[in-house]
């Protein structure tokens, strides 16, 4: 009967949440969520993953993110592959691949983003070489059905120096896995149902409620980020 309850509880929560008005484009964030979780990833290319993920540290999205990347594409359009970005990164010093791949300015070095991009750049090429891929996607998407979310102090990806779980979700997300990232927004909906923000706990909750963990994913992310705006 308890379980029932709980269950009731976070549906309704969780209803509430998708009947929330977005106050940019007045929609629901249960349409918006719906639409987006059927997106099969969240980046076009190899390159664009691992330039998303190195943005996506700690920033805003819309604001930050979104735009940086956008400039990056329009710029660079021909920086596709894992290799290609290689060559990209390789071709200019560390401020100048700041200031033009990320469109920031940094003051010193070394860079977090600069750091944790190189980092895995360097993994991936050595992974497709050592399991005999025949390209740089087919071997991104290889870790990312694999990874051990329970175990990643010995994961390729996430043991890597200032990578976390919400790093590698964000890069698995990239690479079409339906999963969930636990971002402040995410832990801050979690808080708000009355869980912790453990991202083991969405599975769960994506079972009791019958949404996919990606569109709780976005649920709770468009959620926050409105109840953010109004504080």
């Amino acid at each position: 009967m308890k379980m029932k309850k709980k269950q009731h509880f976070l549906k309704e929560r969780i209803e509430d949440m998708r009947r929330t008005r977005m106050t940019e484009t007045g929609e629901l964030i249960g349409d918006v969520a719906s639409r987006e979780h059927l997106v099969s990833a969240w980046a076009e290319t190899p390159a664009e993953a691992l330039l998303n993920t190195a943005l996506a540290i700690r920033q805003r999205w819309k604001e930050t993110v979104e735009p940086r990347l956008a400039a990056f594409k329009k710029n660079y359009p021909s920086t596709r592959t894992v290799y290609d970005l290689r060559m990209l990164v390789d071709s200019m010093n560390e401020y100048d691949f700041c200031k033009n791949g990320f469109g920031m300015h940094i003051t010193e070095t070394p860079n977090r983003r600069y750091k944790m991009l190189k980092d895995m750049i360097a993994v991936f090429i050595k992974y497709q070489e050592e399991k005999g891929f025949s390209s740089d996607k087919e071997a991104m998407k290889d870790w990312a059905e694999k990874c051990n979310l329970s175990n990643l102090k010995n994961d390729i990806i996430g043991r890597l120096p200032n990578v976390g779980l919400a790093t590698v979700q964000n890069l698995r997300i990239c690479m079409g896995m339906n999963t969930l990232k636990p971002d402040v927004h995410t832990k801050n909906a979690l808080k708000e149902i009355g869980l912790g923000n453990d991202a083991d706990l969405c599975d769960l909750v994506s079972e009791l409620t019958g949404y996919s963990p990606l569109e709780l994913d976005q649920i709770f992310w468009h959620w926050d980020r409105e109840i953010s705006k109004k504080k």
